[in-house]
């Protein structure tokens, strides 16, 4: 192609290419200008700036893993301030209550090492109390019986055996009638110990008396405050006799025996010798008096007497019995017929 040729269609394209001009190379090609972008599409974004840390010093990764590490630390923190605010209460019952279970189990072992230990000291007091009623002076015998007394109010355990010790004593001393017709002092003794027992304490123990010699032997009354209860502000004096309950005084000889107000209850008089017993306000309710004699005891204001066992006893009219029973047709013909015969 000749130069000039191709210089013409070089000013052709480019007029072509300038905005607003005709398409000189055809119309079906569109003519429009392209859109020109806006101020703001064309403005340049500037770079983000990396974020700024705690100091105001742009962040870096080191710094990003730092700041999370130190993120988890504080939460570790808060976690374990946590747990100790909800676990010190527990903590410290637990530590209270394990404290007062080794205080507790100590002081068991303490009150029974102390248990073996009293029990060793009554043991030993038990053998020798019991060791001096077989000695000749009567000084000796009389402390051993008041050692058993004082066992008997400090061990209740033993009550029973240390009566039934006494019991025994006293029916061996006084199976036989003695020479000048008294009972001795160490037999009184026993027999005051067990007259004036708690009786609560006795359990299997029943007064064993039967076929004993105890002529003129004197139990007298003890006695008490009371306050009635329909008097305000006066005291009365109760008198508390021998405790007798239950007593087994079969064929007993109390001949002469003082034993006012004395709980006799239930107790087993049969054949036993009262000749001038003084018995007066004595309780005897229940008590079997078959073949008991009584001639010249005194009766008076005797409690729970009943007259069939008044007129089963030995009476006559120097008897002293409650005025009620002594009016009594059975009575006044039961003794009718002992003084007959």
């Amino acid at each position: 192609m000749p130069y000039r040729r191709r210089q013409q269609l070089h000013r052709v394209a480019r007029r072509a290419t300038q905005p607003g001009r005709p398409n000189p190379i055809g119309r079906h090609l569109s003519t429009a200008p392209l859109p020109s972008p806006s101020p703001a599409a064309a403005r340049p974004v500037p770079p983000r700036a990396p974020r700024a840390d705690a100091v105001g010093e742009p962040e870096r990764d080191g710094a990003t893993s730092s700041r999370q590490g130190l993120d988890w630390a504080r939460r570790t923190e808060l976690i374990a301030v946590v747990l100790g605010v909800l676990l010190s209460p527990l903590i410290a019952a637990a530590g209270i209550w394990y404290s007062n279970n080794q205080v507790r189990d100590q002081l068991k072992i303490s009150s029974q090492e102390l248990n073996v230990t009293q029990e060793g000291q009554i043991t030993d007091r038990y053998t020798k109390a019991v060791e001096s009623l077989d000695k000749k002076a009567m000084d000796v015998r009389l402390g051993g019986i008041y050692a058993l007394q004082r066992i008997m109010e400090d061990s209740p355990r033993d009550h029973p055996t240390i009566a039934n010790v006494l019991a025994t004593y006293i029916r061996t001393h006084t199976d036989k009638a003695s020479k000048d017709g008294e009972v001795s002092a160490d037999v009184h003794a026993a027999l005051t110990v067990l007259a004036y027992r708690d009786t609560t304490r006795d359990k299997f123990f029943y007064l064993d008396l039967r076929h004993t010699h105890l002529s003129g032997i004197e139990l007298q009354p003890r006695f008490r405050d009371v306050k009635p209860k329909e008097t305000i502000g006066v005291l009365s004096r109760e008198p508390i006799g021998a405790k007798l309950t239950n007593a087994n005084l079969t064929k007993a000889d109390l001949t002469d025996a003082h034993l006012p107000y004395a709980e006799l209850s239930g107790a087993n008089l049969i054949d036993a010798d009262l000749i001038g017993a003084k018995l007066i306000g004595a309780d005897l309710i229940g008590a079997k008096l078959i073949g008991a004699d009584l001639i010249g005891a005194d009766l008076t204001h005797a409690r729970g007497l009943q007259v069939r066992e008044v007129i089963s006893a030995v009476i006559d009219s120097t008897t002293k019995l409650p005025s009620a029973l002594a009016k009594d047709p059975a009575v006044t013909a039961r003794i009718a017929e002992v003084e007959s015969n």
